[in-house]
């Protein structure tokens, strides 16, 4: 289950790529990390896609207690993809872009796996608060990330 979890974040990693690319050619929006409404764009894809992922194929598991365990993984396996996405442009990436990567990723993952399990997303406004809020986390950390580089 968990090795299927991982290849699942990596598959949804690179259908989060395609969605952000495709939307930002088709409003003609600029692709760099200069462009907040961009990287916001972009952040709100990745966030929805995982918790899209994690809902409909992990809630409906025999096993409610490994809904957070296969997010966990999920995370991990976004956060590799994009990992390696970076490598092929021979960017110089510090041990500690490395590590806020993975844990951005697993997080805001393991955030949702957590509400999940607990059943505390039966509404749809505590949907839209949890995607605001790992939203939010996830582009504040981008923010951060691109002002300290």
């Amino acid at each position: 289950m968990f090795i299927q979890a991982f290849l699942e974040g990596i598959v949804i990693a690179l259908g989060a790529l395609f969605f952000e690319l495709s939307i930002l050619f088709a409003f003609n929006l600029p692709s760099s990390d200069k462009s907040l409404i961009s990287l916001f764009i972009c952040v709100a894809i990745e966030e929805i896609l995982k918790y899209i992922l994690i809902c409909h194929k992990y809630i409906r598991s025999d096993k409610k207690e490994k809904i957070l365990y296969a997010a966990f993984f999920v995370g991990l396996g976004f956060s590799s993809i994009e990992l390696f996405l970076k490598q092929i442009d021979y960017q110089k990436i510090s041990p500690f872009y490395i590590l806020g990567l993975f844990f951005i990723h697993t997080l805001t993952a393991s955030i949702i796996g957590f509400f999940l399990q607990k059943k505390s997303l039966e509404t749809k406004l505590s949907v839209v608060i949890l995607l605001a809020l790992i939203i939010a986390m996830h582009f504040c950390y981008n923010l951060l990330i691109i002002h300290y580089s």
